[in-house]
Formats: C-alpha cells, sequence, structure tokens
C-alpha cells in the first residue's frame, strides 16, 4: 500500500528491483531520490533543529564579527532558496500551461527544500549572534544534501546517455545549479568563523583554541595537534601551555558548583 502510495505521488514507480538490486550496474529510481533524498537530510535538519536552537538560546558567549564566511553562508543559502521556488514555480508554470501530467512530488519537493534553505539562513543568523564558531548540524545537513544530489546528478546523466537526451532541460539544469551551490556550502561547513577581536583580548596573549575551532577539527581533536607535535619535539613548559576556555574558569565555574552546593546542604539539613 504504501508503494502503491509512492508511486501515485511521483507518477513513477517507487523501487525496482531489476534497477537497484539485480543488475550489474545499480541505481535508483526518480521517485525514491524525489522522496527519500530529499526526506531524510531535511528532516534530519528539522529534528535536531529544535535542540541546537536551545542550545543557541542557553549560550552566553558574545557575538561574533561580520566576515566573509558568514555573508557567503548566507548568500549560499538564499541562493539555494531562491532555486527551490523557482523549481516549484516552473511546477506550477507546467501544470498551467502543458497538457503533460505534472506529479505531486515537483511540487512538494521544491517547498520541503526550500523550507529547510531558509531554516539554515536562520540558524547561521542565530550561531552567529550566540558566538558559536562552528556547529555539527549544519555540516550533517550539507554533507547529506552534497552527497544525495550527486546521486541524483548521476541519475540524470546515466538517463541522458542511455535516452540521448535529458527529460527536461530546465530541471537537469536547476540540478547541476544546486548541486554546485551545496558544495561551496559544504565546505564553509568545515571551516569555523573568525572570532572577534575583543573576545581574543579577554582572553590572553594565548587562548585556547578549541572553542574556535571548526566542528571536524574538535571531533578529531585536530585543534590538539601543534601543541602535541611540539610536546614530541622539546618538552612542554608553562608557557607553551594554552589558558583555559572561558567555560572552564573559575569565576565562570564556580557559581554553578555554588549552587549545586546550596541543594544538596538543604537537602541534608532537612
Amino acid at each position: 500500500m504504501a508503494s502503491e502510495a509512492l508511486d501515485q505521488y511521483c507518477g513513477s514507480q517507487f523501487w525496482d528491483n531489476a534497477l537497484s538490486w539485480n543488475t550489474t550496474a545499480p541505481d535508483l529510481t526518480e521517485c525514491f531520490e524525489a522522496t527519500v533524498l530529499v526526506w531524510v537530510p531535511c528532516g534530519f535538519l528539522w529534528v535536531f533543529a529544535v535542540p541546537h536552537l536551545v542550545s543557541l538560546y542557553s549560550s552566553q558567549k558574545p557575538s561574533l564579527l561580520p566576515s566573509w564566511h558568514f555573508r557567503a553562508k548566507l548568500l549560499l543559502s538564499l541562493l539555494l532558496f531562491a532555486v527551490c521556488l523557482a523549481d516549484f514555480g516552473y511546477a506550477v508554470y507546467e501544470w498551467h500551461h502543458s497538457s503533460a501530467f505534472v506529479a505531486n512530488a515537483h511540487f512538494v519537493q521544491p517547498c520541503v527544500l526550500a523550507a529547510s534553505m531558509f531554516l539554515t539562513v536562520v540558524l547561521v543568523q542565530i550561531e552567529h549572534e550566540r558566538g558559536f564558531h562552528s556547529a555539527g548540524l549544519l555540516l550533517t545537513f550539507w554533507l547529506l544534501i552534497v552527497a544525495f544530489a550527486l546521486v541524483s546528478m548521476q541519475t540524470q546523466i546515466r538517463l541522458a546517455v542511455k535516452n540521448g537526451a535529458v527529460a527536461s532541460t530546465y530541471r537537469f539544469v536547476s540540478l547541476c545549479v544546486y548541486t554546485a551551490l551545496s558544495l561551496p556550502q559544504l565546505v564553509l561547513a568545515c571551516l569555523s568563523d573568525p572570532a572577534p577581536a575583543h573576545v581574543l583580548l579577554d582572553e590572553g596573549e594565548s587562548p585556547c583554541p578549541e572553542e574556535k575551532s571548526s566542528f571536524l577539527s574538535q571531533i578529531t581533536f585536530w585543534w590538539f595537534t601543534p601543541l602535541a607535535i611540539l610536546g614530541y619535539k622539546n618538552p612542554l613548559t608553562q608557557d607553551d601551555l594554552w589558558n583555559l576556555k572561558p567555560d572552564d574558569l573559575c569565576k565562570n565555574v564556580t557559581p554553578h558548583f555554588d549552587g549545586y552546593w546550596e541543594k544538596e546542604m538543604l537537602k541534608v539539613k532537612r
């Protein structure tokens, strides 16, 4: 029943064992790519955006200064948003001016993607205002978007080679533009926004690089590599060490500790 509903939704077969499984050159159906490969990254973004926003608004970090990195992410997200809106407009145009059948997927897919692209604009802006240099949510989202876009791209190229022409010139060009804009977004998501100068001064001459490193650098501990190499070459001294992160300073840790300590003391008195 579910497969039949998806077949009707796409106007084509959702799953084909002969195409995807029982073959030496496996590929995915266009319906599968228009549904699963769109819903998975967008669903991931919307589900985890809620706890991410909670984390952002609980942050007490100062906002970051505007940079080319920040502006480029906003611009690319807005361009992708415009591409998705154009895809929806083209589907409406086809529906009004063509006798050909236009599947529901051609209306829903660009709307879902457009809403997700707009959400990335909001997240990038809030991350910048709340002092987040890098976050894993958008990195994972763009990684999924690029990977699935490349899968769809190779499918369209295969079909074009097999049939001698693309099924829809507009949709093929739109997919190329969409993929081309998503790739630099993935690269930017792997980088970290530069820190504002006044924060660097507040942290002293040797600020800890972990706070301002990218998400990839944090999960791989690459930010620690320079100190490890220095310690391998020469014995480390006090001057070689970084300052503590702001969150680890006594003036910031002590109030939290005192709050929990007072709660435990009240329990004992009762």
